[in-house]
């Protein structure tokens, strides 16, 4: 049974309405002004909401704002006078599920009701209908399409996210498990892909991005417009979860989403000093010595220098007049900080923000049992990265910038993957421990078909000072553990998110803008 508040300074004239939807099976709530209403709304579990909008006292467009304040979600009916009046309530958006025009009969409220209520039910039932047809796409484009061109798969991954998210709200789970069928048999194809081609990627022409040309290709052109621009790195976000965050920020502002392919290893030391210097790791070694010289050193940082890359960065390009800032964020109390003082951003003609959060939460994960809890698959994960950054401080960050005209360029270093399999790894000497990228002297693993064996790292645009040592990277869903280790795999790896390796999660990467 749903819960219905009817809102109306004349209830008492409708009892006859409230009767026949009783009749229905509603359990109807009744309240003669905004103020005992909202107080309804409050204190019961109330499914949707019918108000007058000419009410004494308050008037029903003051309710309706105060509804949404209270519960934006919530479906709200509007009783309305005339056409007129209609026209201005549609334009106030989605604050409101319908709108029914008086005189009204209960027929035409209830079909009102009926349509809303049912409306999931609806559309989950035509979903299960028409995903055999998307199903049936998915398993025929590998032999139909153009594997060989990067296009196919960026508007494949695409289309694989956009389902995902159908598939969270209208999808079963036969479906659920159907996808993740198609979508693990196409990561396997996409690792052949990226491995076949990307050694010509790294020092050849390509007409797609690459990390090290995202502020080149990204931010000059802005910047050079004299387009004010905040560039924002956001620390491990997959596709899937960029059009969470999307899908909010489009609710207000302008958006354009794209893809590009981020370095591998996709590890943030190698990514990310790519993003904001503009060069390959080879060539960062090549420019500015020892910058790898603490490689093989767990303890220490490789990613404290990115303001220095940046600044030079536009120092090569002849943009010293520039006004530039960069801010490093690795807690909330450090982005509140950065929320206050966003004023001082204004005058900036390009901000750049490393957001490290993420990437904190998915290495902690293994040992926190509330992040277990909350980031237990895929679509919990998804549902934290919306929830979260809805009400966050990066967002008020963002909506300031963009209230005062600032394009905004959002992004990310590497994605990640939810790591169901293992592969045991073991080396001579000079073994890294990481889940999904290792390197050491004469590196052998368990099944060769789940990782890409690299000789000779410079070959794929990585520092030298990795000569003399081989290279694995993890394909599809698999870590890497040592030898004997499995034990560790099960209460440590299994199920939880890592990145470093190749897969569609990890290495398509979104390039969010965003502008009024």
């Amino acid at each position: 049974m749903s819960n219905i508040l009817w809102i109306d300074d004349e209830i008492v004239l409708l009892q006859p309405f409230v009767m026949y939807l009783e009749k229905k099976n509603y359990k109807i709530f009744t309240a003669t002004n905004g103020k005992d209403g909202l107080e309804i709304i409050s204190n019961e579990e109330i499914d949707l909401v019918l108000l007058d909008e000419m009410m004494i006292g308050m008037d029903g467009l003051t309710v309706l704002h105060k509804i949404k304040e209270i519960d934006d979600e919530l479906p709200v009916i509007m009783i309305t006078k005339s056409e007129e009046e209609n026209i201005f309530l549609e334009a106030i958006g989605s604050k409101i599920s319908d709108y029914i025009t008086k005189p009204v009969n209960p027929v035409q409220i209830h079909l009102s009701i009926k349509k809303i209520l049912e409306r999931s039910d609806i559309i989950r039932a035509k979903f299960s209908r028409d995903y055999p047809k998307e199903f049936e796409y998915l398993g025929e484009a590998l032999e139909k399409e153009n594997v060989n061109d990067v296009n196919f798969w960026f508007e494949l991954n695409e289309r694989i996210c956009k389902k995902e998210l159908e598939l969270d709200e209208f999808g079963n789970e036969n479906l659920k498990n159907s996808h993740k069928l198609i979508k693990n048999e196409y990561n396997i194809q996409f690792s052949k892909f990226l491995v076949s081609n990307y050694k010509d990627w790294i020092f050849g022409n390509r007409n797609f991005l690459l990390s090290n040309d995202l502020l080149k290709k990204l931010v000059l052109p802005e910047v050079n417009n004299n387009k004010k621009t905040a560039f924002f790195v956001l620390d491990s976000i997959r596709f899937d979860q960029m059009m969470m965050i999307e899908a909010f920020l489009n609710k207000r502002f302008k958006t354009e989403i794209s893809s590009y392919i981020g370095l591998i290893p996709s590890t943030t030391v190698f990514a990310r000093n790519s993003i904001f210097s503009g060069f390959l790791p080879i060539e960062l070694e090549e420019r500015y010595e020892g910058f790898f010289d603490n490689l093989f050193d767990n303890g220490s940082s490789l990613n404290d220098r990115e303001k220095e890359l940046i600044f030079d960065f536009f120092k090569r390009h002849g943009l010293t007049s520039k006004k530039i800032s960069y801010n490093k964020i690795f807690s909330q109390t450090e982005s509140v900080k950065i929320e206050k003082s966003i004023r001082n951003f204004f005058i900036y003609d390009a901000s750049f923000f490393a957001y490290d959060i993420f990437d904190f939460l998915l290495h902690s994960k293994t040992t926190t049992n509330l992040l277990d809890e909350i980031m237990q698959d895929d679509k919990s994960f998804r549902k934290f990265i919306s929830e979260w950054f809805s009400t966050s401080s990066l967002y008020r960050i963002m909506e300031s910038l963009l209230n005062e005209g600032v394009k905004l360029i959002i992004t990310t270093d590497h994605g990640n993957i939810r790591t169901e399999k293992f592969t045991d790894v073991s080396a001579d000497e000079i073994f890294s421990t990481g889940t999904r990228f290792r390197f050491g002297r004469n590196i052998r693993t368990s099944n060769k078909k789940q990782s890409w064996q690299i000789q000779v790292a410079d070959q794929i645009g990585l520092p030298r000072s990795l000569r003399g040592k081989n290279l694995v990277i993890s394909k599809e869903n698999y870590a890497f553990i040592n030898e004997k280790s499995f034990n560790d795999f099960k209460l440590k790896i299994k199920n939880s998110f890592q990145h470093g390796g190749i897969s569609m999660e990890e290495n398509i990467l979104p390039i969010l803008k965003v502008w009024r």
